[in-house]
């Protein structure tokens, strides 16, 4: 599936490289788009997994809850080792067809995804081995974590997520600016421009699914707190359901919002190509 899916975006790659004016510009942009909309769903996918978890936590026997947070965290990690370098792949993919192999910009946006994989696998792998020790330094009486052992613990994780976040920012804001200059290079400054908007769009977007699915555990650890019962942390998890639900509808409109941007602006136009 993922080698067809490598194929599958590098053969759409040669399609655009053969074409000229406004449709080959849009279609450059429907190519990041579609690789990048993988990580999305990677990212929602997690979310999901670990939303469901503690939806069910109170059922699962507290001796069996560290295997469970196991078991979801090693699912997550190898799918997003899995969609990381099939994003990698992707854009290489992609750059090889367009005569890029080795292009200064090409090379920026694949350091820019090596980064970002290095800084989130490095924070994840800090929550399972803190996860793991929680459970495995537990006191002999002790069946499941108090709630300040867990809270000192959400605290230490919160830390180093915040830090790979940082990291995985700063990566997106390289990134982006090489794409545009990809675009520009090849059609102009109508679709470079055309390429930063789209990425700063998708960024934000990104960033927005991180606020509110923190906001969500949030809102859950600060509901069990105050005993809240099933039905109720359900009715929660259903709102954020229902917004990740918006989020899958929506993420095609930001890159027609890019096209439109460029359309809107002629000045921005290479002067001896009509690419828009």
């Amino acid at each position: 599936l993922d080698m067809r899916t490598a194929e599958e975006l590098k053969g759409r790659a040669e399609d655009v490289k053969n074409r000229v004016g406004m449709e080959g510009a849009a279609a450059g942009l429907d190519v990041a788009h579609r690789a990048n909309n993988e990580f999305i769903d990677a990212w929602l996918d997690h979310y999901a997994r670990f939303g469901d978890l503690f939806e069910g936590l109170d059922a699962i026997d507290p001796a069996m809850r560290n295997k469970a947070f196991e078991e979801a965290y090693r699912q997550s990690d190898e799918n997003f080792r899995r969609v990381y370098a099939r994003h990698g792949a992707n854009y290489q993919g992609i750059f090889d067809v367009w005569g890029l192999s080795g292009d200064a910009d090409a090379t920026r946006v694949l350091q820019s995804i090596s980064e970002t994989n290095v800084a989130m696998k490095a924070a994840y792998d800090f929550m399972r081995a803190e996860r793991r020790g929680l459970f495995e330094n537990l006191d002999e009486a002790q069946i499941t974590p108090t709630a300040e052992q867990w809270a000192t613990s959400t605290k230490r994780i919160d830390a180093a997520f915040k830090k790979a976040f940082d990291t995985k920012h700063n990566a997106e804001v390289r990134q982006g600016q090489a794409l545009a200059a990809i675009y520009e290079k090849m059609h102009g400054l109508a679709a470079g421009e055309a390429a930063r908007l789209w990425w700063d769009d998708v960024t934000k977007f990104s960033e927005q699914i991180v606020k509110d699915e923190q906001s969500f555990r949030k809102s859950i650890d600060q509901a069990r707190a105050m005993g809240a019962d099933r039905d109720q942390i359900a009715a929660a998890k259903k709102k954020i359901d229902d917004k990740r639900a918006y989020y899958l509808k929506n993420i095609d409109a930001l890159k027609a919002k890019a096209i439109e941007y460029a359309k809107a602006n002629p000045e921005k136009r290479k002067a001896t190509r009509n690419i828009w």
